[in-house]
């Protein structure tokens, strides 16, 4: 899985979650220039990037996904880790 292919899926599940364009979206998007990107809707993204990847994220990582670039990087990394 490309990390392209990563990055549409991961943008469309946080324009559901955040209700926003997806278009709106870059990898450089994320808590610090989204303002509805809280702590709240951060644990639903997280959520439902979890289930739709089948991954767990340690709570050790949840801070630091708070952009799509970090977000795009981690569930690439997880996904080649488990082939």
């Amino acid at each position: 899985m490309t990390n392209d292919k990563i990055f549409g899926e991961i943008s469309n599940i946080i324009s559901k979650t955040l209700n926003i364009k997806v278009n709106d979206l870059n990898l450089n998007s994320g808590k610090n220039n989204i303002l509805k990107w809280d702590s709240l809707n951060q644990v639903k993204i997280i959520l439902a990037i979890e289930e739709k990847y089948k991954i767990k994220f340690g709570t050790d990582n949840f801070e630091d996904l708070n952009n799509i670039k970090k977000i795009v990087e981690v569930v690439a990394d997880k996904k080649s880790a488990s082939k």
